[in-house]
């Protein structure tokens, strides 16, 4: 009996791991979204304020998305203006890629 047991989780183990992937390519391939966050900071570069929620930043595939160059300038404007951190404030800008069905902003699943 215990043979069988171990055969039927070995059996479904290996289905799940083939539904998955035949799953995982399509998911990569799907819309993506750029998530932004913002605090303000002091001086030294240390957060002062909560961060701000997430705020989206645009849709594109996940290569564009991981590729986006963060350090550029007027992205990091917009990304402010968008979080509602007061533009004369030193920020600290969260960035995250994750697939357009997935929310943030929504609380976690335990």
């Amino acid at each position: 009996m215990a043979r069988w047991r171990v055969g039927a989780v070995l059996s479904f183990s290996v289905g799940l791991v083939a539904v998955l992937a035949g799953v995982m390519p399509a998911f990569a391939e799907s819309a993506w979204v750029l998530w932004v966050r913002a605090a303000s900071a002091d001086a030294k570069g240390h957060q002062v304020s909560p961060w701000t929620t997430w705020v989206p930043q645009g849709t594109t595939t996940r290569a564009k998305c991981d590729d986006v160059p963060l350090s550029d300038r007027e992205q990091n404007k917009r990304a402010i203006e968008a979080t509602g951190v007061e533009p004369g404030d030193l920020v600290q800008l969260a960035w995250k890629c994750l697939p357009e069905t997935i929310d943030p902003r929504e609380p976690e699943r335990h």
